[in-house]
């Protein structure tokens, strides 16, 4: 990656899903990692410790305590990008992803430990209301974000559609904070802008999501009909999505090779490869990626450069 900015949309997330039993996380874990049987030991004793002894039981909420022992785990990782998600929040995490959601229209990241705007939708109440790329924001409803993981302050600013959020937003260069309040809506994204310019093809992808691929299609189709004689391929403000898709839009470019490596933390390597399916091109081709280009958008203009 060429700089630190991870982004969901939400983001873009670094999710992470949890069993909620300890007996059966602590069994795992103890065969799988020795060494931290001390650690799950503690977290057992004061987990029975407070299921046998704790005075007031009836306050005891066992999905709950749960909840926030992993809350608490992943806080001490002290990485904003890694937050725990429960299941109906996971699922309203992937809605972005489908090419729709209920929101201000915003791609939203973490710089320099700071909640930042990484580009507002076109059209969308977030662009409409004055929220820039490169915005900071300092609050949302009134709440510092500065102790909200990524994935927090995302859920905190998306919610039903026509209802109102209030962020406090430092723009570039301004030496005081504006609070903006915004209408949510329901945020239809396309991915994938094209227009002719002369006789090169302008495509411009804003993000991947599950219909990237396919409205690629026509474009590359148009292309041939218009007899371009070369490409360029906009990923600027470009935040990422899924890595299948990353491959999928690769493979319209190159006719074989490895896309990407991805790495586990036992040093474990799967290679993601090209496979050509559908309108494909070999025109000469130029990328332009910008300081927010970021995730998928870095993978897939650096497997473009290595071919």
């Amino acid at each position: 990656m060429s700089k630190t900015t991870k982004i969901i949309i939400t983001t873009l997330l670094s999710v992470v899903i949890l069993a909620l039993s300890f007996g059966a996380g602590y069994t795992l874990a103890t065969r799988t990692h020795p060494s931290l049987g001390q650690g799950l030991d503690i977290v057992e004793q004061a987990w029975n410790l407070i299921l046998n002894d704790y005075v007031e039981k009836d306050r005891l909420d066992t999905s709950t305590l749960s909840q926030a022992a992993i809350k608490g785990m992943l806080e001490a990782l002290d990485d904003p990008y890694t937050s725990y998600l429960d299941a109906e929040t996971y699922q309203l995490s992937l809605s972005s992803l489908e090419g729709k959601f209920e929101g201000i229209g915003a791609y939203v990241g973490v710089e320099d430990e700071q909640l930042i705007i990484i580009a507002p939708i076109a059209d969308s109440p977030a662009a409409k209301a004055g929220i820039r790329a490169g915005d900071v924001i300092l609050e949302i409803n009134g709440e510092p974000t500065s102790d909200m993981s990524l994935a927090e302050a995302v859920l905190s600013i998306r919610g039903p559609n026509g209802t109102p959020v209030s962020l406090l937003i430092l723009h570039q260069g301004e030496p005081e904070p504006e609070e903006i309040e915004i209408i949510r809506a329901e945020i239809k994204l396309p991915s994938v802008r094209f227009e002719m310019r002369e006789d090169i093809a302008y495509i411009n992808i804003t993000h991947f999501s599950e219909r990237t691929n396919e409205e690629l299609s026509p474009v590359l189709q148009s292309i041939t009909e218009e007899a371009a004689t070369g490409i360029i391929l906009d990923l600027r403000s470009n935040p990422g999505g899924l890595l299948q898709t990353v491959v999928d839009v690769a493979s319209r470019f190159l006719k074989e090779g490895v896309v990407v490596n991805v790495v586990d933390n036992q040093g474990e390597y799967t290679a993601t490869i090209v496979k050509p399916k559908g309108a494909t091109t070999d025109l000469p081709l130029i990328v332009l990626v910008d300081s927010y280009s970021a995730s998928g958008s870095e993978v897939l203009a650096g497997a473009l450069q290595d071919y």
